[in-house]
């Protein structure tokens, strides 16, 4: 057999139905002819094993393909044509060598030995379907015809009679049983083999990108020295408003609404800020595509501007003499130019003056930190509300079951990633919790699912960072305190409105108020299960008491495991499948 190993399978498979058929003329001549009797048993045995190991052959061929090829109706042209055309594509025989991979040659060799046994179970058979089928069209037409018909097949019908008297016909339906066995053990053992290491490189993937996420804080602290180093103007007000996320990849990201730009039209920069890449070039132009147009306000006291476009964005980095960036001209045959930013010194002027994607980049402790521009508006357009305000239900938008458990989410996971960086307090306030309006759109809608923090650049902050030790930290009071906004967003209450709140006395030291507050929520946490099932409960509980027990250096592994999976799991269910109450 020639040509490429999916063309060969194809020639295989149609070896069956070219054997049936023959079969078949032999039934019609035979019963032409008044001989059909002789041969019925053994007829009908041959015709059984083919159909059955036709059928095998064909699931393992389907079971070969349903992965290479998505459209249904290919597959059912290739398993219904065998040896046509499409089996001689290129690109699918391809495709089926790569999906066996090592397995190929092997695959092969019993394909091409189920083949040569097909061509014996024909030459067994000895019917020369396309002269019996001229003999039965001239029978009707010559007596003498129809007498060479009854001759020729008493003789073959002899022989096929002899040769199926088990032994031969044993023999060969046990050599394709035993083709089609290995050829379905093989692809479930490549597939087996297959979905190992698919698995292996996800669980590894998966632990990079977990340890990635334990180590955040230490990014979010260089991030913030970074910003706070670069503040070298005398405005002395300027702030950040950081977006708090449920991170699932290891990519350090930083959407951040800078604010205090008194002097300038525009009072808040919203950006982005990214580790440095190559091509920052690319990496502009990609996030002015995600950033959608905004929509024109004319309640607003000045015109926002819109988002810039790809096109005059790349002519303002080549041509305009306001920006700070130099263009390097390399020459290389077929490579693009790509501009080099320029290092931020002054934030507080590059923010006003510059008009490019790319402001520049900040020089952290390990990287460069490329802040890129998404939108700029003045701050009289932007309200906000607190948790706070939201959980004492002051504000006519409805928090939610789903909102709520979103929120604990990205809650637990702000702790996780930003604790013991100056981003984070070890005990933030629901007031600390803030959530900003559209700005483009109903003034009176907030964006729920977008938490924030808000922080300042003072010099107290900054130095504060200095003496910041994980290994100093005490982590568990902090994660007592998580554990009570835990239950209030569980049941959308805060604590001191439950009937089981103990009320510190008035001389009681912060010391006692926190021993008070954690005895309430454990007597709160009670009813956790009951109000938001297992996971839930889980989180909360290990919060308020669990941590105790992991070991220093590892709190943050065992809250992924034990907090933010839980958490996940939870918001998944409500969202995919339960009902906002």
């Amino acid at each position: 057999m020639s040509g490429s190993g999916f063309e060969i399978a194809g020639i295989v498979l149609r070896a069956f139905p070219l054997a049936i058929h023959a079969l078949e003329i032999c039934r019609d001549t035979a019963n032409q002819v008044g001989l059909f009797l002789q041969i019925k048993l053994e007829y009908k045995r041959w015709r059984d094993e083919l159909e059955y190991h036709k059928l095998l052959f064909t699931k393992n061929l389907r079971q070969l393909l349903l992965p290479l090829v998505l459209d249904d109706d290919k597959i059912g042209e290739l398993l219904l044509m065998p040896g046509g055309d499409c089996w001689r594509e290129k690109s699918v025989a391809e495709l089926f060598e790569k999906r066996l991979g090592d397995s190929y040659g092997l695959y092969m060799q019993y394909i091409q030995g189920m083949g040569k046994t097909m061509d014996e179970i024909n030459r067994e058979l000895a019917i020369d379907s396309e002269w019996a089928r001229k003999m039965l069209d001239s029978s009707q037409k010559a007596s003498d015809s129809q007498f060479k018909l009854r001759e020729f097949l008493s003789r073959q019908f002899h022989k096929f009679k002899l040769s199926s008297n088990g032994v031969v016909r044993k023999r060969l339906f046990e050599e394709l049983q035993e083709y089609n066995d290995r050829l379905e053990r093989l692809l479930r053992a490549n597939d087996e083999d297959m979905h190992l290491l698919i698995d292996r490189s996800s669980r590894h993937q998966s632990d990079k990108i977990d340890i990635t996420i334990c180590n955040f804080w230490k990014k979010a602290k260089s991030v913030f020295l970074a910003l706070a180093s670069a503040w070298t103007c005398q405005c002395q007000q300027h702030g950040a408003n950081l977006l708090l996320q449920h991170r699932i990849t290891s990519k350090a990201e930083f959407d951040i609404t800078l604010t205090g730009f008194i002097s300038s039209i525009y009072e808040c920069h919203r950006v982005r800020i990214s580790e440095g890449k190559d091509n920052v070039l690319n990496e502009s132009i990609s996030l002015l595509d995600s950033v959608p147009s905004r929509q024109p306000n004319h309640k607003q006291r000045r015109p926002t501007k819109s988002a810039l476009r790809i096109k005059s964005a790349i002519k303002t980095l080549i041509g305009s003499s306001k920006t700070q960036t130099s263009v390097t001209l390399v020459h290389a045959e077929k490579k693009p130019v790509i501009p080099t930013y320029n290092k931020i010194v002054n934030l507080c002027a590059s923010l006003k003056m510059s008009e490019t994607p790319c402001y520049g980049y900040l020089e952290g402790e390990e990287c460069r930190y490329h802040i890129f521009d998404i939108s700029r508006y003045n701050s009289d357009i932007a309200r906000s509300v607190t948790l706070d305000q939201l959980l004492r239900g002051d504000v006519p938008q409805l928090l939610t079951r789903s909102k709520r458990y979103k929120i604990s989410l990205i809650l637990a996971s702000t702790f996780l990633q930003l604790l013991d960086s100056p981003w984070l307090s070890a005990f933030p306030k629901r007031s600390d919790i803030v959530f900003f309006n559209n700005n483009d759109g109903d003034a009176a809608f907030f964006r729920l699912d977008q938490p924030h923090i808000s922080r300042d650049f003072n010099t107290s902050n900054v130095a504060s960072t200095d003496s910041s030790s994980e290994n100093m930290f005490n982590f568990t009071e902090a994660l007592d305190h998580l554990g009570i906004m835990l239950l209030e967003l569980c049941f959308g209450r805060i604590m001191e409105d439950q009937p089981w709140g103990k009320e510190p006395s008035a001389g009681a030291n912060d010391q006692e108020k926190k021993g008070l507050n954690i005895l309430a929520a454990r007597e709160w946490q009670c009813h956790v299960n009951e109000e938001a099932g297992g996971d839930y409960a889980e989180a909360v509980s290990w919060c308020l008491g669990g941590n105790r027990i992991a070991p220093q250096e590892r709190w943050r592994q065992e809250m992924l495991r034990r907090v933010i999976q839980p958490l996940h799991r939870c918001h998944e269910y409500l969202s995919n499948g339960g009902i906002e109450i």
